[in-house]
């Protein structure tokens, strides 16, 4: 993970230009291997990060004890499952669970300019059919 200069702050004002994401997510889509997405973070505070995502195939379902998620799809498509019982799950970090996948739970299409919150302690998944490819905003906060 890589932590890019694309944000212009001013006044504690943070912000990140559609154009210069745009470069980012053309950089992060040739660096993408294997099941592994891509990931840029484009700012970290002990409560919140906010990074740039590109998947071409489907990575592990995860569960966060202490923050929410929110994504922004900017481009691509994939189907998101919430809820259900993560398998074989291991600890990964303090308070952060990833798994092979998850049996069950609610599947939900994302397409661009979708935005979802997910609680912290849900668990999630990222599911790319085979051709799919996704890019989101995501945003980690503290609850």
């Amino acid at each position: 993970m890589a932590v890019v200069a694309v944000a212009a702050q001013e006044n504690g004002v943070v912000s990140h230009e559609a154009g210069k994401l745009n470069e980012l997510e053309k950089s992060l889509i040739a660096k993408v291997s294997g099941a592994r997405p891509s990931f840029s973070i484009l700012r970290r505070t002990p409560n919140s990060t906010t990074g740039l995502i590109y998947r071409a195939l489907t990575g592990e379902a995860e569960l966060h004890e202490e923050f929410s998620d929110v994504f922004i799809v900017r481009s691509g498509s994939a189907t998101l499952v919430l809820g259900g019982d993560l398998q074989e799950r291991r600890a990964v970090g303090p308070g952060e669970v990833a798994a092979k996948s998850i049996a069950g739970g609610e599947r939900r299409k994302l397409k661009v300019g979708d935005v979802v919150h997910i609680p912290a302690k849900l668990p999630h998944w990222v599911f790319l059919d085979p051709g799919e490819t996704v890019t989101y905003l995501i945003i980690k906060l503290k609850d």
